[in-house]
């Protein structure tokens, strides 16, 4: 009796003691990654097709308000963790970014002007949250499905877009 659980208490320690020895191992290579990752993500990023969840090239998609041309902004990351998104000449978002290697996720802070009527409407909503600097912001999500090289495939709602990066 008394080996059983002298052994279950052994295999419990050296389990967490592995346990412990793996995560610290990688946590300096994930600083690492991360920090390449963020590297080869900054620049700017023109969108080139959109493709359906299985891969295949579309020109449009359904949504619950009607059909939506495939199309996506020129998305622009800068070392400073700024971004913009330019829609149109005189569209664009802009806001602060993140990466999250362990889901590969940029999070968007995305700036919202708390004096339009948009703006309030999403603060209402609880939808753009103040943050420390007083400003209003809504956090938008986009998860890396490849990035290689200098091309880049966002999986978000709708499906695949493709992305290439302008040179230097």
């Amino acid at each position: 009796m008394k080996v059983s659980i002298i052994n279950s208490i052994a295999v419990t320690v050296v389990t967490i003691l592995l346990f412990n020895q793996c995560s610290i191992l990688e946590g300096t290579p994930r600083e690492s990654n991360t920090t390449e990752m963020i590297e080869q993500l900054c620049g700017t990023w023109n969108f080139v097709e959109m493709r359906d969840y299985k891969g295949r090239k579309i020109d449009s998609y359904q949504e619950s308000f009607g059909r939506v041309k495939a199309t996506g902004p020129q998305i622009i990351l800068s070392e400073d963790m700024s971004y913009q998104k330019v829609f149109f000449a005189n569209r664009s978002d802009t806001g602060f970014w993140r990466f999250d290697i362990k889901t590969m996720t940029i999070h968007y802070q995305l700036f919202i002007d708390s004096t339009t009527w948009v703006g309030k409407d999403l603060i209402e909503k609880g939808l753009a949250q103040k943050l420390s600097d007083g400003n209003y912001y809504e956090e938008i999500k986009e998860q890396v499905k490849e990035l290689k090289d200098s091309t880049m495939i966002l999986q978000k709602r709708g499906g695949q877009y493709v992305y290439q990066k302008e040179s230097r």
